[in-house]
């Protein structure tokens, strides 16, 4: 079984590049060489996840060998220098993956991002007032950001989920939910 997604790779390159506190050729060679791998998986086309594999085992694998080759020959790394080096030989197997699954993202940029108003609204949560306000909170950040999944026009649906709801003593979740098909069709943005 595979990883739902294989950030490591986007792990690796963050971690060379913040690694030149010593040994800084082999950390710039390092960030350059992960820098290739994104420039060229970038510039992939392809039509099928299977094709996206086949393309990568083709164009990026030689460059991905030669990566973990150039670190595996690095002597004596220290500090930052040998944590980078460390992750990425520990993860390696993961990081093949993308030569089979061509599913799985380089990095998970995309996911971080997806969660990124949660974790800068983290510090607003510390002053709910009590349980209830935190709990409002929690729902109502839900809310936005499962409608931006199922891509709702998130303003005009949560207008109508206020308004429905200020009138409606015991609302039909189900109906008000953002993949339900009337919701879909009112709010839908494709």
């Amino acid at each position: 079984m595979f990883d739902s997604h294989c950030p490591e790779v986007q792990r690796n390159r963050q971690n060379w590049q913040g690694s030149e506190d010593s040994s800084t050729f082999q950390s710039r060679e390092a960030a350059t060489k992960l820098g290739e791998i994104f420039h060229i998986e970038h510039d992939l086309s392809y039509t099928t996840r299977e094709e996206k594999a086949a393309q990568r085992r083709l164009q990026l694998k030689p460059l991905m060998d030669e990566f973990y080759r150039f670190i595996g020959e690095i002597e004596h790394p220290i500090g930052k220098l040998r944590v980078a080096i460390n992750y990425a030989l520990n993860q390696k197997e993961r990081v093949y993956q993308i030569f089979e699954h061509g599913e799985l993202p380089l990095d998970n940029n995309h996911d971080e991002q997806l969660i990124r108003p949660t974790t800068i609204g983290r510090k607003n949560y510390l002053f709910a007032k009590t349980e209830a306000g935190a709990e409002a909170n929690a729902i109502w950040y839900t809310s936005i950001q499962t409608a931006k999944l199922n891509q709702i026009k998130v303003r005009e649906y949560l207008e109508h989920l206020l308004s429905a709801f200020a009138w409606t003593e015991k609302p039909v979740w189900e109906a008000y939910l953002p993949w339900a098909p009337e919701i879909q069709r009112k709010f839908g943005t494709q």
